[in-house]
């Protein structure tokens, strides 16, 4: 579905709900944008690469400094690379790794990077600080998705889930207001939704990196009858 029909159909089943005359008007661009960022995170269907320029002794940077940063959800790879070498992986470490291996490992002079760690959202920090600058630092992994702005753009997963958008936007829009019978319509959008999650991220599992799982559903043994001739 494109974005307007997203829009569209999440106004309907608000308005099912017994909420779609709210006033002031929803604006169903904003919740749908809200559903996608919400259903990005859950599944963590958006992978996207990010890249920081090393600075001579910093060793904490914000992968995105904007005002409002799309957040990383999970790092899985980080790439270090100079300008005359090949990029090479860092392997995450974490404060309590480093603190039983050197007590004062945050006082260490700038070196080579040789391990990140994770400190907060959207926090890299690279151990030891580098002793250069103008390094490139290339970050991958599953990040809030892009929100929607044109009428037409499409979702980047299968049309399968685009319904997922609009029961999240119509779950937001209804849930500060709705009382009574129409509680049990709101319940379950969430368990829809809930459940459009569960088979993206199941889908995903089997799909992503090349590592295909297939799960083989035998069919149940039929019953084979013979005819036998003679008396019985």
């Amino acid at each position: 579905m494109q974005f307007t029909e997203i829009c569209q159909r999440a106004a309907f089943l608000a308005r099912q709900a017994g909420w779609g005359e709210a006033l002031p008007a929803p604006d169903w661009r904003a919740l749908v944008n809200r559903g996608l960022q919400d259903f990005s995170w859950d599944t963590e269907f958006n992978e996207e690469e990010a890249t920081i320029t090393s600075v001579i002794n910093q060793a904490l940077y914000m992968i995105d400094p904007g005002m409002t940063p799309r957040l990383f959800k999970s790092i899985r790879v980080v790439a270090y690379g100079t300008q005359n070498t090949t990029p090479r992986d860092l392997p995450l470490s974490s404060e309590s790794d480093e603190y039983a291996a050197d007590s004062l490992w945050w006082q260490r002079p700038p070196g080579n990077p040789a391990r990140f760690l994770l400190p907060g959202s959207n926090q890299i920090r690279l151990h030891p600080a580098p002793a250069t600058a103008g390094d490139t630092v290339t970050i991958r992994g599953t990040r809030e998705a892009l929100p929607m702005s044109a009428d037409t753009d499409i979702p980047t997963f299968p049309a399968t889930w685009h319904e997922a958008l609009a029961l999240r936007a119509a779950v937001l829009h209804c849930e500060p207001w709705v009382t009574g019978d129409d509680i049990a319509k709101v319940q379950l959008y969430r368990q829809q939704y809930a459940g459009m999650v569960r088979a993206c991220v199941q889908f995903l599992s089997g799909n992503r990196y090349a590592r295909i799982q297939r799960k083989v559903q035998r069919p149940l043994r039929r019953r084979t009858y013979i005819r036998q001739s003679g008396s019985y």
